[in-house]
């Protein structure tokens, strides 16, 4: 008997905090003509491949997974990315970008120019710039620049299920963010409150996809609420921002996460507090930071809008090589349901 029925190649990688693998053979055709494409056929047809990369026994909760792709029009970008996390498909992230460029180049699959390689990026919110800033052989930080936000509704008044009103805003930033100031739940954004900031935004999380309904105006596959963002108060003398994400099923964003912080971007740009060319550094619970700067205003849909980027740094932690043996009862990897509980059930 065959021992291995498939094989794929991995390389283990993080960025400021958040896990973010790249996939760098291994995976079949993936039909479509670009990227948007392929993305809606592994959703709609390869969905084995998400269960076997993320759910145990290889993946986990805490990871996502990045396919590193060749491009569709090799004239138009160096490589196509599509990023996979354990329960969907999101049409960008800033943490995974920002490793799969550093996997790329400290990997030898794109060359390396020091002390500055531009890398561009096909993905399924459009051709994305980056700019890695490259030394003896590593590459030290990535700057990811092209990614279109906007403010979809400001202050929306929400109810909770114990009955509390909160103020949200509604902002896309490659998904749809609602933006809480901690103060408004009573939170500090710490160590120490961690499973409070979880069990929060869970409950933030499905009130607003319960109550709210969103649409991204040109790309209609894009209406759900994603993800919640608590931040501490804008103060334009301080240095960062504190901001942490809760993300489906339930679970926290160890890094400050990337779209995360260019939605906190958007909604202060929106309210006038931030200006084209000024930055937004936020800061997560473990201290990492990603910075991210509004590059030009625009408008989008019909929405006020911006042009921004994101920067960071990634490590690489490892290389692995996931195999399928024919035998094992679970091909497609087990879904722990102690894992997601309550939330998971909720938000389907």
């Amino acid at each position: 008997m065959k021992r291995t029925s498939r094989t794929i190649n991995v390389v283990q990688a993080y960025a400021e905090g958040e896990i973010g693998w790249v996939v760098t053979s291994g995976i079949m055709n993936l039909l479509g003509e670009n990227i948007i494409e392929k993305r809606k056929y592994l959703i709609n047809e390869r969905d084995d491949l998400r269960q076997f990369l993320l759910y145990e026994p290889r993946g986990s909760v805490h990871t996502s997974v990045n396919l590193l792709l060749p491009p569709t029009d090799p004239e138009e970008a160096d490589i196509g990315l599509i990023t996979i996390e354990t329960i969907d498909y999101p049409p960008i992230s800033g943490s995974n970008p920002i490793c799969t460029v550093t996997v790329a180049l400290e990997t030898g699959i794109l060359a390396m120019v020091e002390p500055v390689t531009r890398v561009r990026i096909e993905s399924p919110v459009g051709i994305l710039q980056a700019v890695a800033q490259c030394q003896n052989g590593k590459c030290e930080r990535v700057a990811v620049e092209g990614i279109e936000c906007f403010i979809f509704d400001s202050d929306v008044a929400l109810t909770l299920p114990n009955g509390m009103t909160i103020s949200v805003d509604i902002v896309f930033s490659g998904a749809f963010f609602l933006v809480v100031n901690a103060e408004d739940v009573d939170l500090e954004l710490c160590s120490e409150s961690v499973i409070r900031i979880v069990e929060i935004g869970k409950e933030i999380l499905i009130a607003g996809r319960k109550k709210l309904r969103v649409q991204h105006p040109i790309v209609p596959d894009y209406d759900t609420v994603g993800f919640v963002l608590f931040t501490t108060p804008f103060n334009a003398d301080e240095e960062a921002v504190k901001g942490a994400v809760v993300i489906p099923p339930g679970r926290l964003d160890r890094s400050p996460c990337g779209t995360g912080t260019m939605s906190r971007l958007m909604a202060l740009f929106a309210k006038g507090q931030l200006g084209v060319g000024d930055e937004l550094v936020q800061e997560s619970i473990l201290g990492t930071r990603f910075k991210a700067r509004v590059l030009q205003q625009t408008n989008i849909g019909g929405y006020p809008g911006i042009i921004a980027s994101i920067e960071g740094r990634a490590w690489i932690t490892g290389h692995s090589v996931f195999t399928l043996d024919p035998s094992d009862p679970f091909p497609q990897g087990f879904e722990p349901p102690n894992l997601w509980g309550r939330a998971r059930a909720m938000l389907e």
